[in-house]
């Protein structure tokens, strides 16, 4: 979690003149099974894609609201980070994919009897995303019927970059409103609380 008094300068002027988006009301989907019977879903904001099978994610007015789908089976570190945003240090991504989509960890907490299994894939957008209306109109939708298909009751949202609050929780409503229940790690608490994803945990790392 980062305050905002801790960005660059630029950073902090361009999110101060930003007008951030507001989910009103808030969808609401309980976990129908308990958390250890649960299939988990992570979402990461990172743009990760698979090279040579994949599309890079493009620089774009107002943002590029694609998403690519990551097979779960594939190794993470195998995956290329194409976020477009500048102003986050990429360097711990780029040693460790796990900071950006946890493959990992979910499969230990699995392996511990705290979740019930990992999502057969696991999705990748670009969340550097200035004009989030096609992300919640177009891109969140087919999301979430993905991740239905797969048997999903559970997802987790990963940003990465100071926009990538908002991108993942307009997202996560979205998914949430379609029968998933949903959390997003907050880098920015305060931009969380404005946006208003249906779960958000802030934690100081």
């Amino acid at each position: 979690m980062a305050e905002l008094s801790e960005l660059p300068l630029h950073t902090r002027l361009e999110l101060a003149l930003y007008k951030w988006r507001r989910i009103d009301p808030v969808p609401w989907t309980p976990l129908a099974v308990p958390l250890r019977d649960a299939r988990v879903a992570l979402v990461t904001s990172a743009g990760l894609y698979e090279l040579g099978e994949d599309e890079p994610f493009r620089r774009m007015k107002g943002g590029d609201y694609s998403f690519r789908i990551l097979s779960a089976d594939i190794d993470v570190h195998h995956f290329v980070l194409g976020q477009t945003a500048g102003g986050f240090d990429r360097e711990p991504i780029v040693k460790d994919r796990n900071l950006a989509l946890p493959v990992e960890p979910l499969a230990e907490l699995v392996r511990e009897h705290m979740v019930g299994s990992p999502a057969s894939v696991h999705v990748s957008f670009n969340g550097a995303i200035t004009a989030p209306k096609r992300l919640m109109t177009e891109t969140a939708p087919r999301v979430a019927e993905r991740l239905r298909e797969d048997g999903v009751h559970a997802a987790v949202f990963i940003p990465v970059c100071a926009m990538c609050t908002q991108s993942v929780a307009l997202l996560a409503a979205v998914v949430e409103a379609h029968g998933i229940s949903t959390t997003c790690l907050a880098l920015l608490r305060d931009v969380a609380e404005q946006v208003r994803p249906p779960r958000a945990l802030a934690v100081p790392f």
